[in-house]
């Protein structure tokens, strides 16, 4: 949607608003499969990174590298975990919604006596 404003002499009692027609086409992104951020292929290779780096962390001119590796095994293992706290947040939703659906079918097909 396109808005076009016209502004006479700045004074924004004197503004003249008209919508134009959407120009825009709109792309169906529903059936687009979107590339994991963090692949289990990720996380096994960070984590075998890190361990084979484990021997450098005495090592002044290693330490650094060592626990990098270490900290991006964790970050990678947080990310993964967070997708599928969404994913599993997004199915308890939409159990919530369909259980209050079931609900209130319910409830108007035998509503209660008083």
């Amino acid at each position: 949607m396109k808005i076009d404003i016209d502004r006479m002499d700045f004074a924004p009692s004197s503004c003249n608003a008209e919508i134009l027609e959407d120009d825009s086409v709109n792309e169906d992104f529903s059936s687009y499969k979107y590339c994991p951020s963090v692949t289990e292929e990720d996380l096994r290779s960070e984590k075998l990174r890190a361990e084979n780096m484990k021997g450098g962390l005495d090592n002044p001119m290693t330490a650094r590298t060592a626990l990098e590796a270490q900290l991006s095994a964790i970050l990678t293992q947080n990310r993964i975990d967070e997708i599928e706290t969404k994913n599993l947040g997004y199915k308890l939703n939409e159990a919530r919604v369909q259980r209050r659906v079931f609900d209130y079918i319910k409830e108007y097909e035998a509503p209660e006596i008083e």
